[in-house]
């Protein structure tokens, strides 16, 4: 478990204490929202790094070197109009970060840190990823869905389903949720994760897979449209073994669901 999954989960224990606080009055009160955008040239192997807290991420492709971002941002109880989106460039691409009022917040690439306690403000992030750009996004309370890319993909969240394509290689990360992945060529250095603790695991390639892979549940099944020749132990719930003449690194995993590494590309 890397060190962002680990402050996201943690994150998640604590907005899920504050979530019960809220009232069935407050509930009740109309949803107050309004929208932020914003545009910049993004070249082509540069990172669009998206963070937020309440709140779901959907991309899909661009056009030429424009990116898009368009963010809802609403609430009940607490003021939609408190809530920002930080923008930090640097040269190895943009940042954007949904921020809270009243903590001290860290916005810096794949660093994001920002304590929330108590608001039920939602940031719901649509962007538009120019080619060649890795994405890499984050959030807590909330699906993340990437489709149709042509670099790099990392979604993690805690509480939603990922669901990615794209014509490179990608991860994805939930607690609560299924994983969905459509991933493309693949080079011998790439190392692909795919994991859930509640739901199932589902990985799309192409015809053609050179890979080392693992794939482990505890409450679901296994299966594979490869033939993997075993290399570890073999078992209902565990697998370990190379696909083709191996290579790049493919590990997928959960607790309660099932398992599937399936031939062709669903992009």
């Amino acid at each position: 478990m890397n060190a962002m999954f680990r402050r996201l989960t943690l994150l998640a224990l604590a907005l899920g204490a504050a979530i019960s606080l809220t009232s069935p009055a407050a509930a009740r009160e109309a949803r107050k929202s309004r929208t932020w955008e914003h545009t910049a040239r993004m070249s082509s192997g540069q990172t669009l790094w998206i963070h937020g807290v309440n709140g779901a991420i959907r991309a899909e492709a661009g056009t030429g070197e424009r990116l898009e971002v368009e963010a809802t941002i609403s609430g009940r109880r607490d003021d939609p109009e408190q809530v920002t989106v930080r923008v930090v460039p640097d040269s190895d691409g943009l940042t954007l970060c949904a921020i809270y009022p009243g903590r001290k917040s860290v916005c810096e690439g794949a660093r994001y840190e920002m304590p929330v306690k108590n608001n039920d403000v939602t940031v719901d992030f649509v962007v538009r990823v120019p080619a060649g750009v890795r994405l890499e996004a984050s959030t807590v309370n909330g699906g993340i869905q990437a489709r149709g890319l042509d670099a790099p993909v990392s979604a993690t969240t805690v509480n939603g389903g990922c669901e990615i394509s794209t014509r490179a290689s990608g991860e994805a990360r939930t607690v609560n949720g299924s994983v969905v992945a459509t991933v493309g060529r693949l080079s011998p250095s790439d190392r692909l994760d795919f994991a859930t603790v509640n739901g199932s695991v589902t990985v799309h390639v192409g015809d053609q897979l050179d890979a080392e892979v693992s794939g482990s549940t505890v409450n679901g099944a296994l299966r594979s449209d490869f033939p993997v020749q075993m290399s570890g132990r073999w078992g209902p719930r565990s697998m370990q073994g190379t696909v083709g003449r191996g290579g790049a690194k493919l590990q997928m995993s959960t607790v309660n669901g099932s398992i599937s590494l399936k031939r062709g590309h669903e992009l």
